[in-house]
């Protein structure tokens, strides 16, 4: 079944609070990738900042932090630039793709994979 975009409004009216919003669960697991994406993204964008790279704004940045990553020699920096990409593409999918299969089992993969980047930046410093 094709998904119902106009539910996003639906929960940007329900995270605002507003009376009478319910957006359904398609649009809700779909947001939470979106979120655990930006969530590890910022992370890692600012651990790396205070490191002393240049981060570039826009799309640009978004695979720049990627790749350095995933070019490091530290198996573990390297990990999470491998996982930050998948989160990526997870989160592209989920803002643009009208069909998404195991939408649950992605969430939970986000989650997981997310809170790994954001533990690696966290205690990379």
């Amino acid at each position: 079944m094709t998904f119902d975009w106009s539910e996003y409004l639906k929960l940007a009216c329900e995270l605002a609070g507003k009376e009478g919003s319910s957006a359904n669960e398609e649009a809700r697991l779909r947001s939470s990738i979106s979120r655990a994406y930006f969530a590890a993204y910022c992370v890692a964008r600012k651990c790396l900042s205070d490191k002393g790279h240049g981060i570039p704004g826009g799309p640009t940045g978004h695979r720049y932090i990627c790749n350095l990553l995933q070019e490091s020699i530290f198996d573990e920096e390297k990990q999470a630039g491998v996982d930050l990409n998948r989160l990526r593409i997870r989160r592209n999918n989920a803002d643009y793709d009208d069909f998404m299969r195991t939408l649950s089992a992605a969430v939970e993969d986000s989650l997981k994979k997310s809170l790994g980047v954001i533990s690696w930046a966290q205690g990379s410093h």
